[in-house]
């Protein structure tokens, strides 16, 4: 199976990269900045993205049997009512914050 994992560096990501890695699966490990890429369980196709942009989402998604957001919330911005660049308030899909509070407001 094709695997992405977006936040692939951090604890609960690189737990479940090495996870899928152990049964055979081919991963795709996405972290927003490469200087993680050494963090990263071997075996592992490292790639840069972020899972807040809807084109990295779509970029790195593609071809893909599974797509799995191990992400963070993102810090709130202070004195910001505007959302995130690539965010939509109106989007049926997601692909903005983090994949738990996106889940909570369906």
């Amino acid at each position: 199976m094709r695997i992405t994992v977006f936040g692939a560096a951090g604890n609960v990501g690189s737990r479940v990269v090495a996870e899928a890695l152990s049964r055979g699966h081919e991963v795709t490990a996405v972290v927003r900045n490469p200087a993680r890429f050494p963090q990263l369980p071997a075996g592992a196709e490292a790639r840069v993205g972020d899972a807040s942009n809807p084109e990295d989402v779509a970029r790195l998604s593609a071809g893909q049997d599974v797509v799995i957001g191990a992400t963070r919330p993102a810090p709130a911005r202070a004195n910001s009512s505007k959302p995130r660049k690539g965010c939509s308030p109106a989007s049926p899909t997601p692909v903005c914050g983090s994949w738990s509070s996106a889940a909570r407001a369906a």
